[in-house]
């Protein structure tokens, strides 16, 4: 029976997870197409030990794996992967906190996207446990590592340890401590341009820099998402990072706003220039 391990060994009255709906998994059963891209997902599960969890959908179902080290970003790095019960197509999206009992512990979504074979016969490489297959997911494309109003880093500063010492010397701080993901599917304009809104409306308007600058940021970007852009905005936001910046304003609103903008300007500037050259954001 599709998912009767899974539904063993669930109380689906205490627990959140998805109990699976098995007209939905011979629906996508059905009308998978494995050219074209079957969806996967990791997820990251803090049980009574830490590990990954890695899910192919594949007949209706998500094929299942528990990666005690988890992910590598080096392709030559193997891993030690458990097959566990097939999971309900729903668990791809799960989010959420197990209670006492099997799985106990946090779930939370860390990557997902899609994924084809490498090879002509699935089922012949799962009994032979030798899977070939590419995987479409997201990649990092920047991180706010202290809130809102820090200085973007990237893949280039995945190494660096998260102390106030240590990213201040990345060119970032740490502030809040609450992490912004930028992945490499949204657009870092526009990404830019809702925070630029949201410092923009937060204006007390008692100093100049601050009331007359920030909506002027916010327009900038907004007709560079809408594919009016010029190379001359590109002149006018640099110097609004300078004009905004420490020391310029009343308080530090503008200068923190300004620490993204000037950022994604320096390590994200092709991306703004194809607004510019595409007349359109080339995300949409």
């Amino acid at each position: 029976m599709v998912l009767e391990k899974y539904k063993q060994k669930r109380n689906f009255s205490s627990t959140p997870e998805p109990s699976g709906d098995l007209k939905v998994a011979a629906e996508r059963a059905q009308h998978a197409k494995p050219g074209k891209g079957l969806f996967f997902c990791v997820q990251k599960h803090l049980a009574s030990h830490l590990h990954y969890d890695f899910r192919l959908e594949w007949k209706g179902v998500l094929l299942s794996w528990a990666v005690p080290k988890g992910p590598s970003l080096d392709p030559k790095t193997k891993r030690l992967a458990m097959h566990v019960e097939d999971h309900p197509i729903e668990y791809g999206t799960f989010e959420g906190v197990i209670p006492e009992g099997y799985g106990a512990g946090i779930v939370m979504l860390w990557d997902q996207g899609t994924w084809t074979p490498e090879v002509d016969d699935v089922e012949a490489a799962l009994r032979k446990g030798d899977l070939k297959i590419t995987l479409n997911g997201y990649k990092l494309k920047g991180v706010l590592p202290g809130g809102a109003s820090t200085d973007f880093l990237t893949t280039d500063h995945l190494d660096i340890k998260l102390d106030f010492q240590s990213v201040a010397a990345a060119g970032s701080r740490l502030g809040t401590g609450t992490l912004v993901v930028l992945d490499d599917a949204t657009c870092p304009v526009g990404f830019v341009h809702n925070l630029q809104h949201f410092f923009a409306q937060e204006s007390c308007g008692w100093c100049t820099p601050c009331r007359e600058g920030l909506p002027w940021v916010e327009k900038i970007l907004l007709n560079m998402e809408k594919g009016y852009g010029t190379t001359e905005d590109l002149e006018i936001l640099q110097m609004h990072t300078e004009y905004l910046g420490p020391g310029n304003t009343f308080c530090a609103l503008a200068p923190g706003a300004m620490e993204p903008l000037q950022s994604a300007l320096k390590y994200f500037k092709e991306d703004f220039e194809k607004h510019i050259h595409e007349h359109k954001c080339p995300y949409t």
